[in-house]
């Protein structure tokens, strides 16, 4: 674990107080890559900037699976002894160690088996789309932005800590749930369950996710930066929010149904938290180059000495200026999102850009300097045949050819990522089933097999194993309950606990994954209103 000492912080001044709440800023992954998260990082700044409250990171001590902590990262505090934590997941395979994290320092994973301090609050954009896995263990899910619901919810925890600290837990509790349930973004699952912990509709009310009006309003910049982070020291800025495409497999579109641009004055405010010498900026969006203002953002940054590199960006909106901007400014690497290589599979997802715009793009970023390109790819539907497949391949193919890669002289390389397609919450294809794992398994291999020893190319899959997982979580009800208390208290390799849970608690959660979501079937996710 890197020493913390090591860090550079950039966090403005904040008043604890004589007797404040000592909150976890928990993230259920590791160093490199909690260090390396925007959701994480803003949690931490926006809870550390509020009056009366002092913050604790928790992070994995390794990715092995076995270790766990039972103290804070910085002061060595006792996780068990805080008021209260707030997880952040951006991932829903993450949820195994969320639970195995809480099991480890002390704290009974169910709520109802809790009968004092922490809190256990839980956000991120995987519960956002879909809460209902975590319900009976979260005493709150925040819905939508953290730039509005971290503070109110720790408003709440100050209002009530006499009572929360004390012997009148319970009632204080009970206090607290009634206050967070009259907020807009606030899912207290407690208010939401018959007796037996089962989903219980409150009289047809919808629950509303919760949206920032302006995102001036609010700072985006990543506090800590740390050489140790998975992308070095980089200081992140989100640019906008949201994402105009509508991608029938995408959760961004949907739950981010307001896009938003932050202004060229906010974003560049942001990206000057660090000197040069301190950190490198990475702009963050799901359409970096939509953004109006974004060559003169880079162009700037440029001048200033700042290296900038991107987000992936999208095919229809980078333009020749943008990639010369970025080139300028160090950027060595892109990525785009052909996602398939059949005329019939683009038009299913909504995602139909022409062969020749990708190709342009491609020589276009090779042309200025850019040579590291990566291409996401898509994988695992219904309709898709071995014709399907053989197109994606001869796509591919066609794209090396095209663009001179084999001739080129400036060490360019094609980075190919191919992922099963995974369901995801209040999406068109949200109903859809996934496919078994020997067909994923099949498929990966026939896109990816023709390209394994080829030069210049790199190849990268997601595991059908590990999507089967996420799908599961991201489709799952409170069924799933019982399984994260399993594997709470396993240890090893997730996907090995993970088959041991449903040997031990059944296959239903697998089996809705596989099979078609009708028409008339209520979701899980259904009660919120986007």
């Amino acid at each position: 674990m890197p020493d913390p000492i090591s860090e550079i912080t950039r966090f403005p001044e904040s008043d604890p107080g004589p007797e404040p709440i000592h909150v976890g800023i928990a993230c259920p992954t590791v160093y490199g890559v909690a260090i390396a998260s925007l959701g994480y990082q803003l949690v931490h700044l926006i809870a550390q900037s509020q009056p009366g409250v002092v913050t604790h990171r928790i992070v994995l001590d390794k990715p092995d699976g076995k270790s766990y902590p039972t103290r804070t990262l910085e002061e060595k505090l006792d996780i068990k002894s805080l008021d209260a934590i707030f997880f952040s997941c951006s991932f829903e395979n993450d949820y195994i160690h969320l639970v195995r994290m809480l099991d480890t320092a002390g704290i009974p994973v169910l709520r109802r088996d809790r009968g004092s301090l922490p809190l256990i609050l839980i956000g991120g954009i995987a519960p956002t789309g879909n809460p209902e896995p975590l319900a009976n263990i979260a005493d709150a899910i925040l819905i939508g932005a953290g730039e509005i619901n971290v503070p109110a919810a720790l408003d709440g925890i100050q209002d009530f800590i006499p009572l929360l600290r004390g012997a009148r837990f319970k009632s204080g509790r009970d206090q607290l749930y009634e206050l967070w349930d009259t907020k807009v973004g606030f899912y207290v699952p407690e208010l939401w369950s018959d007796k037996k912990g089962d989903f219980k509709s409150q009289d047809g009310r919808k629950l509303g996710q919760v949206y920032v009006d302006a995102l001036d309003d609010f700072p985006s910049y990543t506090p800590i930066i740390s050489s140790h982070g998975v992308y070095g020291s980089k200081n992140l800025v989100e640019i906008s929010r949201g994402c105009p495409a509508h991608c029938n497999f995408c959760m961004l579109s949907y739950v981010n149904r307001k896009g938003q641009e932050r202004s060229v004055a906010s974003i560049l405010e942001n990206a000057r938290k660090f000197t040069l010498d301190e950190a490198s900026i990475g702009l963050i969006s799901s359409r970096v180059g939509d953004h109006p203002g974004i060559v003169d953002v880079v162009n700037t940054l440029a001048d200033d000495g700042y290296d900038v590199s991107v987000s992936s960006l999208r095919v229809a909106t980078s333009t020749d200026e943008l990639l010369q901007a970025l080139s300028r400014a160090g950027t060595k690497s892109v990525a785009f999102a052909p996602e398939h290589g059949s005329e019939k599979i683009l038009k299913l997802i909504n995602k139909q850009y022409a062969y020749e715009d990708v190709l342009g793009r491609i020589n276009a970023s090779f042309d200025v300097g850019i040579n590291r390109i990566k291409l996401y790819f898509l994988t695992g539907f219904e309709e898709e045949t071995d014709d399907d497949l053989s197109m994606m391949v001869d796509y591919i193919q066609a794209l090396i050819n095209d663009s001179g890669l084999m001739t080129r002289g400036g060490g360019e390389k094609l980075i190919i990522g191919l992922a099963p397609f995974v369901p995801k919450a209040s999406t068109p294809f949200q109903r859809r089933p996934m496919q078994p794992e020997r067909v994923l398994k099949s498929k990966i291999k026939a896109v990816t097999g023709p390209f394994k020893n080829a030069p210049r190319i790199e190849i990268e899959t997601e595991s059908p194993r590990s999507s089967i997982l996420q799908g599961i979580f991201s489709v799952g009800n409170r069924e799933l309950t019982k399984h994260l208390e399993f594997v709470s208290r396993t240890r090893g390799p997730v996907i090995s606990s993970w088959d041991e849970a449903v040997g031990v608690a059944g296959d239903s959660p697998v089996r809705l994954l596989m099979e078609s979501r009708t028409t008339g079937a209520v979701l899980p996710w259904s009660f919120i209103k986007r």
